[in-house]
């Protein structure tokens, strides 16, 4: 090889060492949305976001993270880099980084996108080749912001217990609390007296529906 050829690429080495990007990096196309972190990539199939859990589809907020993934990827071109410490977990879906790529080629991390806007939790399953350790700001950002499921629900809930969730206010308690059907007490969430089959709503909306504060939890 010679040397202006050898300097070349090494060069090209570089510019990819400074930009973050693996050489795993490929561009897909998203062509269907499951949830917030779980889509269908073409050439790849089905994929997990790396680094956030949404909350399931059964869940509060389910519906709407998984629309703001819709809006924000689906049918879209996207950079894919598929974990290359794990590809794939154990329902086989590929472990991805998603960046969505805009018509002037600017691209945004999706999963940070969706903790940014408040449709997302901190979590890292590993083994994972994302570093995260700074994402939780983002997410203190938006409910702090009172952005997405933070203004909607109240707070972002998760399907694995593993995930980093944030409390609903600094140093305060939730202005959400629990009630059910057939009680007649509200309850905040911990509360050993919690509801089988909760319904969420605000403290000022339980009191307005007749419901006094759990003696346990002080509502």
């Amino acid at each position: 090889m010679g040397v202006g050829l050898c300097a070349g690429v090494l060069a090209w080495r570089g510019r990819l060492r400074d930009a973050a990007i693996p050489a795993t990096s490929q561009r897909h196309r998203v062509t269907a949305v499951s949830d917030g972190d779980t889509l269908t990539l073409d050439g790849i199939g089905k994929a997990r976001l790396l680094g956030i859990d949404c909350p399931e589809s059964s869940q509060h907020g389910g519906r709407e993270a998984t629309e703001f993934t819709r809006r924000t990827a689906l049918h879209r071109a996207v950079r894919v880099v598929v974990c290359p410490v794990k590809a794939r977990d154990r329902y086989g879906r590929a472990r991805v980084e998603v960046f969505v790529v805009d018509e002037n080629g600017n691209e945004r991390n999706l999963a940070l996108e969706l903790l940014r806007q408040g449709f997302a939790n901190v979590y890292t399953l590993p083994p994972c080749h994302v570093d995260t350790s700074q994402w939780l700001r983002f997410a203190r950002e938006a409910r702090d912001a009172r952005r997405g499921l933070w203004a909607t629900v109240g707070e972002v809930p998760s399907a694995h217990s593993g995930a980093t969730r944030l409390t609903p206010e600094r140093g305060g308690r939730s202005d959400f609390v629990f009630v059910s059907a057939n009680g007649k007490r509200y309850h905040r969430r911990g509360c050993r007296s919690f509801p089988k089959r909760p319904q969420q709503m605000t403290r000022a909306e339980a009191a307005h529906n007749g419901y006094t504060p759990c003696k346990v939890c002080g509502g």
